[in-house]
């Protein structure tokens, strides 16, 4: 998903349609579009109040000397890999 500037936001707020429908539609949608934009800033502060921790933090900072690695893409590998690791045990403890 792009990421639209606040100006942008603004001026699709000032469109009128000739419908009063579609003026309702538009205001429906940007409403969802601000109720989402709420909710990935929750989520982000909290994946990074995560990071923090003495858990994540330093194999996050590990992670962040790799070029192209921020915060977000470090607790994704983190938290996925440790997922699927914890699959493979179960699978070899399965097997054996």
């Amino acid at each position: 998903m792009g990421h639209w500037s606040r100006r942008f936001i603004r001026w699709i707020e000032g469109i009128r349609l000739e419908q009063a429908s579609g003026d309702l539609a538009l205001q429906i949608h940007l409403e969802e579009l601000s109720h989402l934009r709420q909710i990935l800033a929750k989520l982000n502060r909290a994946i990074l109040a995560l990071a923090r921790t003495e858990q994540y933090r330093p194999w996050v900072s590990l992670l962040r000397t790799v070029p192209g690695i921020s915060t977000l893409t470090a607790m994704i590998l983190l938290t996925e890999l440790g997922r699927f690791c914890g699959f493979l045990r179960s699978m070899n403890c399965a097997v054996m």
